[in-house]
């Protein structure tokens, strides 16, 4: 119970201090062994507690957010983020999913089928691999390259089909192309059959916090329709990005509001090309 208490300490000095830290910094706030402070980051890093930003440094993540509203037993976001999905689906015909972090890979919160209706969730949500999937390459290709690095690391590349990437100078490369092009596609990666697009919904620092996911026809081969989608799952997902971060038109927090909007016109330039 001492380690539970300190861990929680942690994550509490963390959210009072309002900005990212570093590993030293916590460190010195918490006065525990350096080690042990890496070790409990990183737990509460893989299961969304906490991110970790670019510069290695460390601030409370999307998960929180979640335990938040399950504290005030408020659904009014989860039912908001559903509506988003739901007119995303409407907009193009095409089924749509959100996802959200949970440890080493995403899982699909929101599925909607392609007449708009909310499916009901049963059991566990759906796992998207991030080396697999297009929800799982666009969160990951708009995290830090570290996080990456390790998940190839870790052998957590596993083949699901014949088209899988399972080697990791390639998933680089792919999360590259992604990070340009500013979402990332599934051909036959993950299921035989199924083509997906996905583009990340990210913070005001440019992180990503979720991905959100169409499905592609099969006969869709057009580059030109392909963008369309993607314009239009960015826009989507973009609008998340506002809701979660907090910064939708009229926030009071303007610089923050600044960053993110930054954030979404680049992503918004790289569809167009």
């Amino acid at each position: 119970m001492q380690s539970l208490s300190r861990a929680l300490t942690l994550l509490l000095e963390l959210s009072r201090r309002g900005r990212p830290l570093t590993l030293s910094e916590l460190t010195d706030t918490v006065g525990l062994h350096k080690s042990t402070v890496y070790r409990m980051l990183t737990t509460f890093v893989d299961h969304g507690l906490v991110q970790r930003d670019e510069a290695n440094r460390y601030l409370i993540g999307q998960g929180v957010l979640d335990l938040v509203d399950a504290a005030r037993a408020d659904p009014m976001r989860q039912a908001r983020l559903a509506a988003m999905i739901t007119a995303l689906t409407r907009s193009i015909g095409q089924p749509s999913s959100y996802a959200v972090p949970h440890g080493a890979e995403l899982v699909r919160t929101i599925d909607v089928d392609q007449h708009g209706c909310v499916l009901p969730s049963a059991g566990r949500p759906a796992p998207a691999p991030l080396h697999a999937t297009a929800l799982g390459k666009a969160y990951l290709a708009f995290r830090p390259r570290a996080e990456s690095e390790r998940y190839v690391a870790a052998g957590a590349c596993t083949p699901y089909t014949d088209r899988t990437i399972v080697e990791g100078n390639t998933l680089q490369a792919n999360l590259d192309r992604t990070r340009v092009r500013g979402y990332a596609i599934e051909d036959r990666e993950y299921a035989p059959t199924v083509r997906r697009l996905a583009a990340p919904v990210v913070g005001a620092d440019g992180l990503a916090l979720a991905a959100v996911g169409v499905v592609i026809p099969g006969s869709v081969r057009d580059q030109a329709i392909l963008r369309r989608l993607g314009a239009a799952v960015v826009a989507c997902a973009d609008r998340i990005g506002s809701v979660l971060s907090g910064y939708e038109p009229g926030a009071a927090n303007h610089r923050d509001a600044t960053a993110l909007s930054t954030t979404i016109v680049r992503r918004r330039q790289a569809v167009t090309l």
